[in-house]
C-alpha cells in the first residue's frame, strides 16, 4: 500500500500524491502526482524503468530486488529512492558517467540483504538510510571491508546504518566523508569505534550516534578536530570509562547521552570540581557505578556523595608518599 511507502519518505516532506488516473505507463508502475511536472513512481521487482528515463520522478520506490541493471537505474532522473524487500545480486557493475547531472538527493533501504553488492557512489546522494539491511551474505561478518569509498558516495550529509548487522568499522572507513553532518550507527554489534574511522577533519559533523551497540571503550581523542559537534549519543551500551581527553576544551557538544551504561562516577568528578571544563548536559537520569556497585543519579549528586572528595585525598596522600620517598 502506498501509506506504508509514505511512511519511508524520510527526506522530503510529501513524496507522493494522488494516483494519477491516466499514466504514462500502466503496465510497469503505479503513477502519482507531484509538484510541476514531476511524479512519482511504485513499483515491483518486476517493473522495468527505462520507459521513464525521460520523466522527471521525485520518489521511486521498489518493493522487492530492482529486475533492472544498476546501469538504468542510475540514469532514471530520480530525487529519491526507496527500496525494500530486496535481495541484491551482484557482483556490481561499473557505471558510466551520465550526460548531465542528475540530482539524487536520497537512498532509503529497509528489510534488505547484501546490499553492499551494489556500489552506491557513482550516484550523488546527499543522505543514505538503511535499517534491518544485511551488508553482506547473512554469514559474512566482514562489514568493515565494505564501508568504503567504493561503497558509498563521498557526497554524504547524513549516513544512517541501523540493525545492518555491523561488527565493525575499520580506521579510515569513513574518512572520505568530509562533508559528513550527521551519522547513525545504532542497533549493531560495534564493540569499540576509534576517530581514526572518521575524517581527520570533519568540520560539519554535529551528531553522532552510536547507541544500542556493545561498545566497551572509546578511543583516546575521540572528539579530537570535531569542533561542530553538539549531539553524542552513547545509549545502551557497554561503558565503564571515558578516554581522559574525552571532554576536551575545545569541544561544543551541548549534550551527550550516555544512559544504561556502567560508568564509574569518579569518571564525572570533572563536573563538580573544574569549573573551567565544558559542561555538555547530561540527561536527567544519567547514572554511574559506585565502588560499592550502587548506581547514583549525576544529576541528584553532588562532588562528595560520588565519592570525588576521597579520589582527592587519594591522589594527595600518593603524591605525598611519593615526596617522602
Amino acid at each position: 500500500m502506498i501509506s506504508e511507502i509514505s511512511t519511508l519518505c524520510l527526506f522530503s516532506l510529501l513524496c507522493f500524491g494522488k494516483q494519477r488516473i491516466k499514466p504514462t505507463n500502466a503496465t510497469q508502475c503505479e503513477e502519482y502526482t507531484y509538484l510541476g511536472d514531476k511524479i512519482s513512481l511504485n513499483c515491483n521487482s518486476g517493473s522495468l524503468l527505462q520507459p521513464y528515463k525521460d520523466l522527471k520522478i521525485h520518489a521511486l520506490a521498489i518493493n522487492g530486488t530492482p529486475s533492472d541493471h544498476q546501469q538504468t537505474l542510475a540514469d532514471v532522473n530520480f530525487n529519491h529512492l526507496i527500496i525494500q524487500n530486496a535481495n541484491f545480486i551482484g557482483p556490481t557493475e561499473k557505471l558510466s558517467t551520465p550526460e548531465t547531472v542528475i540530482g539524487h538527493e536520497s537512498l532509503t533501504i529497509v528489510r534488505s540483504s547484501s546490499i553492499a553488492l551494489w556500489s552506491w557512489a557513482e550516484f550523488n546522494f546527499k543522505h543514505i538510510y538503511f535499517e534491518d539491511c544485511l551488508l553482506n551474505s547473512i554469514d559474512d561478518k566482514s562489514s568493515f571491508k565494505v564501508v568504503t569509498n567504493q561503497f558509498l558516495p563521498n557526497t554524504l550529509k547524513s549516513l544512517s546504518m541501523i540493525n545492518c548487522r555491523i561488527f565493525s568499522i575499520g580506521q579510515g572507513a569513513l574518512g572520505f566523508l568530509n562533508s559528513i553532518q550527521t551519522l547513525t550507527i545504532t542497533h549493531n554489534h560495534l564493540t569499540t569505534f576509534s576517530r581514526l574511522a572518521l575524517p581527520s577533519e570533519a568540520p560539519n559533523l554535529w551528531s553522532i550516534d552510536l547507541s544500542n551497540n556493545k561498545l566497551e571503550s572509546l578511543a583516546d581523542y575521540f572528539t579530537h578536530n570535531l569542533p561542530s559537534l553538539k549531539e553524542l549519543n552513547l545509549r545502551n551500551n557497554q561503558l565503564l570509562v571515558l578516554p581522559t581527553n574525552f571532554f576536551n576544551p575545545m569541544l561544543s557538544l551541548s549534550m551527550i547521552d550516555l544512559e544504561d551504561n556502567a560508568l564509574n562516577c569518579d569518571q564525572f568528578c570533572w563536573i563538580f570540581t573544574d569549573v573551567s571544563a565544558p559542561r555538555p548536559m547530561l540527561l536527567d537520569s544519567t547514572s554511574c557505578i559506585m565502588p560499592n556497585k550502587q548506581s547514583v543519579i549525576l544529576a541528584w549528586s553532588s562532588s562528595d556523595s560520588i565519592g570525588c572528595t576521597n579520589n582527592r585525598a587519594k591522589r594527595c596522600a600518593n603524591d605525598t608518599s611519593t615526596v617522602n620517598d
